[in-house]
């Protein structure tokens, strides 16, 4: 009977998969809605970094389309985690946020959803005696922080715009 039982669990999979049926957060990371850019000349440096990230992901990016991300702010953050002065080496706490709003228009009708914030953090040692090696260390880390969460922002406003919260576009 146990070699029945697998057989009908292997029909059954094979049936449940080819019919479209698949597990939640199993589809992959398809990014095919098309978006727009906006942001200010102080978030010009990472709305660089969403164009790349796009290109990567292979994420369609146009001038004019039906959702627009428009980023309000950018911040980099640094807080030191080592708890003594005389610490040979320091450790550091660094945080790169992003504040954004995601706009639906459609139909003459705009929903817009935010502010959405994203964080992304990383920490890293340093010895002050040697100041030029801990800035080009910290710098790198943030330019990682920055591609991350503008891989992450793209990834968001997918999930966002293939299923809106409240947008009346969308209701069934």
């Amino acid at each position: 009977m146990g070699w029945r039982l697998r057989i009908a669990l292997v029909c059954l999979l094979t049936w449940l998969t080819s019919c479209g049926f698949h597990l939640k957060g199993t589809q992959g990371n398809v990014l095919d809605t098309p978006f727009q850019i906006e942001s200010n000349p102080r978030q010009q440096g990472f709305e660089q970094a969403i164009k790349q990230a796009a290109v990567d992901m292979s994420a369609p990016l146009t001038s004019n389309a039906e959702w627009v991300i428009t980023i309000k702010k950018t911040q980099r953050e640094k807080y030191r985690t080592t708890s003594s002065v005389t610490a040979e080496r320091d450790r550091f706490m660094l945080i790169y946020r992003v504040s954004f709003f995601l706009t639906h228009n459609h139909n003459g009708h705009s929903d817009t959803f935010g502010p959405i914030n994203i964080d992304q953090q990383s920490s890293f040692q340093s010895n002050e005696t040697k100041v030029v090696s801990k800035h080009n260390e910290e710098e790198q880390i943030y330019n990682e922080l920055e591609k991350q969460t503008a891989r992450l922002l793209l990834k968001r406003a997918t999930l966002i715009a293939n299923e809106p919260p409240i947008c009346e576009a969308h209701k069934h």
